[in-house]
């Protein structure tokens, strides 16, 4: 079998820009942490996602070496997209 560090999260966006977001993670940086995700290469209309927005993320790696914003869980008009984030370090 097939083992990946990949882990899925709910994440929370705390401040939005046109070139990054920041976001909090409480199931893993507890409730004050917040990372930093840059705007993906892709993006479609609905970037950046709203302040207070709830993010599906999933996180490659022990130092959060990738971040990939999986879907945006407040837009209903769209279905899920996969775009690669590079991510922040915690």
């Amino acid at each position: 079998m097939l083992n990946s560090d990949i882990t899925m999260h709910r994440a929370l966006v705390v401040r939005a820009l046109a070139e990054e977001v920041f976001v909090k993670i409480p199931a893993i940086l507890g409730a004050n942490e917040s990372i930093t995700i840059h705007k993906p290469n892709v993006v479609s209309a609905d970037w950046p996602p709203a302040e207070g927005d709830q993010l599906l993320v999933a996180i490659e790696g022990d130092n959060f070496n990738k971040v990939y914003l999986i879907n945006n869980l407040n837009d209903t008009t769209t279905t899920a997209t996969i775009n690669s984030i590079n991510g922040g370090t915690a």
